[in-house]
Protein backbone atom coordinates (compact mmCIF):
# COMPACT_ATOMS: atom_id res chain seq x y z
CA UNK A 1 0.00 0.00 0.00
CA UNK A 2 1.35 3.28 -0.89
CA UNK A 3 2.55 5.35 2.35
CA UNK A 4 0.07 8.19 1.35
CA UNK A 5 -2.72 5.81 1.13
CA UNK A 6 -2.04 4.19 4.42
CA UNK A 7 -1.67 7.36 6.40
CA UNK A 8 -4.59 8.42 5.02
CA UNK A 9 -6.71 5.60 6.06
CA UNK A 10 -5.18 5.81 9.65
CA UNK A 11 -6.34 9.69 9.82
CA UNK A 12 -9.79 8.32 8.29
CA UNK A 13 -10.32 6.18 11.20
CA UNK A 14 -9.00 9.06 13.73
CA UNK A 15 -11.51 11.38 12.56
CA UNK A 16 -14.12 8.56 12.66
CA UNK A 17 -13.37 8.30 16.12
CA UNK A 18 -14.35 12.36 16.74
CA UNK A 19 -10.08 12.84 16.57
CA UNK A 20 -7.08 14.54 14.84
CA UNK A 21 -3.71 13.92 14.17
CA UNK A 22 -1.11 14.36 12.35
CA UNK A 23 2.07 11.85 10.96
CA UNK A 24 5.44 12.47 9.62
CA UNK A 25 6.34 9.18 8.15
CA UNK A 26 8.85 7.42 5.62
CA UNK A 27 8.90 4.88 3.83
CA UNK A 28 11.05 2.49 2.95
CA UNK A 29 12.14 4.00 -0.26
CA UNK A 30 13.04 7.10 2.01
CA UNK A 31 10.22 9.26 0.59
CA UNK A 32 9.06 11.21 3.23
CA UNK A 33 4.80 12.35 3.79
CA UNK A 34 3.89 15.00 6.21
CA UNK A 35 -0.07 14.54 6.18
CA UNK A 36 -2.78 15.72 8.76
CA UNK A 37 -6.41 16.31 9.26
CA UNK A 38 -6.39 19.13 12.30
CA UNK A 39 -5.90 23.23 11.35
CA UNK A 40 -2.13 22.83 10.86
CA UNK A 41 0.54 20.85 11.50
CA UNK A 42 4.34 22.11 12.33
CA UNK A 43 6.50 19.86 10.22
CA UNK A 44 9.77 19.86 8.69
CA UNK A 45 11.45 17.03 6.81
CA UNK A 46 14.76 16.81 4.56
CA UNK A 47 16.36 13.84 2.52
CA UNK A 48 18.65 13.46 -0.22
CA UNK A 49 15.60 12.50 -2.34
CA UNK A 50 13.60 15.41 -1.61
CA UNK A 51 14.61 18.86 -0.59
CA UNK A 52 14.26 20.71 2.66
CA UNK A 53 10.41 20.89 3.44
CA UNK A 54 9.33 23.39 6.67
CA UNK A 55 5.63 24.31 7.05
CA UNK A 56 3.21 25.23 10.00
CA UNK A 57 -0.55 25.47 8.98
CA UNK A 58 -0.65 25.33 4.90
Amino acid sequence: MPLDKAIGDMLDEVARLGGDAGIIAVDRDGRIETLYNSDGMKRASVSTQQSLLVKTFT
